[in-house]
């Protein structure tokens, strides 16, 4: 008996999309409530000292790699789903 394994392709792959967005949105709020270094420290820092466009910089980097990783997760599901021609992404 053969198994068709492709047919979960595009739920696992939305899996992955979902599981990428929620993860950087924890990452933010993990970095603004308990950490030392990174871009939600460097925001929290700047909200403290009323420096906006700093708060503004950071905000626009979180947006722009969350971007960039969701672009990333719909690249490889058009690679790896051409074969479905239903599939709108």
């Amino acid at each position: 008996m053969q198994v068709n394994y492709s047919s979960a392709l595009p739920n696992i792959l939305l899996g992955i999309r979902l599981s990428v967005g929620a993860s950087w949105l924890l990452l933010a709020v993990a970095e603004m409530m308990g950490s030392s270094a990174g871009v939600g420290y460097m925001i929290q820092d700047a909200r403290v000292y009323a420096q906006t466009d700093v708060v503004f910089v950071g905000i626009i980097l979180f947006a722009l790699v969350g971007k960039l990783s969701d672009s990333a997760v719909r690249l490889v599901e058009r690679r790896f789903l051409r074969w479905n021609n239903t599939y709108k992404g």
